[in-house]
């Protein structure tokens, strides 16, 4: 009988990275097939009912792609979702170039954009909310250990 060999964690890890790093490529590739087809005269609701994902998530897909449509205007680093909520600032690449500098959070990046186009009061608000959470959270823990 043979004796079977059981990967190592550090060989999962770098297995589990790997394909990370491929399905956020998979996105921009999504994103340049859409926007093709979309080029081609295809509509969205089609393409919606061939593919199963709702039009908005093919407009965002295509969005982010035509924002960053070559590997060079990306940054590897950072995750496809970072690439998203720049997107949606007045300067994106520069804003991407942001939160690479100061590694930042997809939730850091998303504040930052909200700021620059004039959406504070919207951050503040959702900072509020997370504190009332936080605030909730402690409480329920405070009386587990109180009652002991």
């Amino acid at each position: 009988m043979s004796e079977v060999i059981e990967p190592k964690i550090e060989e999962l890890l770098q297995a589990y990275i790997q394909v990370d790093e491929q399905e956020q490529e998979t996105r921009f590739i999504k994103g340049q097939l859409l926007d093709a087809m979309l080029t081609a005269g295809a509509k969205q609701k089609f393409l919606s009912s061939q593919i199963g994902v709702s039009p908005a998530q093919i407009m965002e897909l295509v969005h982010v792609y035509r924002t960053f449509p070559t590997t060079t205007s990306r940054i590897p680093s950072l995750s496809w979702y970072h690439h998203r909520v720049a997107s949606h600032s007045s300067s994106p690449s520069e804003t991407l170039i942001k939160a690479s500098d100061e590694a930042m959070s997809t939730r850091e990046l998303r504040k930052l954009v909200l700021e620059q186009e004039g959406a504070k009061q919207l951050v503040q608000q959702e900072d509020q909310e997370e504190r009332k959470k936080a605030e909730r959270v402690l409480s329920s823990v405070q009386k587990v250990l109180d009652s002991g």
